[in-house]
């Protein structure tokens, strides 16, 4: 056997021999999960450009939108359900009792937006833009007109503060992702 391999003539593969075959190899098809996982794992390790490296196809924008939506979706539900059984105990504004009225909406509009970045096309990431930018200022004007609330329950500042907050945090990382998205659909009909 051994005297068989040494007489065997040694074959020289051509210099593309790698890229030929590498080629030949399709990517495997990715499921839900890897793809939330895909999505999150885009955390950048610095602040110099907003995830320079990873690129964001139109699934991953559209997930984007619809977690946000079904978020907001529970965080509605949770506000109207604590908030029937707070205001049997204590007086609060309206204003403080169409929270969980304008956060529904706010859902229904992210799983909108989510399902309308779905025709991966540019018009479709400028209306997102507008309603992310709009949703932005609202979340700014309702922080505002919720802190002048806050003297009736002092513990409310807070709750206005990281709520406002989270929303302006929320709208400026859906703002990013987009921007990634964009920045991908022009490369490609560049293409």
């Amino acid at each position: 056997m051994i005297r068989i391999a040494r007489n065997t003539p040694q074959l020289i593969p051509p210099d593309d021999f790698t890229h030929l075959v590498m080629g030949r190899i399709s990517a495997p098809r990715q499921n839900f999960f890897f793809r939330i996982k895909g999505v999150l794992s885009g955390i950048p390790s610095s602040w110099e450009g907003t995830f320079p490296e990873r690129k964001i196809t139109g699934t991953d924008c559209s997930l984007c939108f619809l977690a946000a939506g079904y978020f907001y979706l529970i965080v509605g539900i949770v506000f109207i359900l604590g908030l029937k059984k707070i205001h049997a105990e204590v007086m609060i504004p309206q204003w403080i009792m169409l929270q969980p009225k304008f956060v529904l909406v706010t859902a229904f509009v992210f799983v909108a937006v989510g399902v309308l970045l779905m025709r991966r096309n540019i018009f479709s990431i400028r209306v997102a833009y507008v309603i992310t930018s709009f949703y932005i200022g609202i979340v700014l004007i309702n922080g505002m007109i919720a802190y002048k609330f806050c003297d009736i329950i002092p513990i409310s500042i807070l709750g206005v503060l990281c709520f406002t907050s989270a929303g302006i945090l929320m709208g400026l990382f859906l703002s990013g992702i987009l921007q990634r998205y964009r920045t991908y659909i022009e490369k490609v009909q560049q293409i």
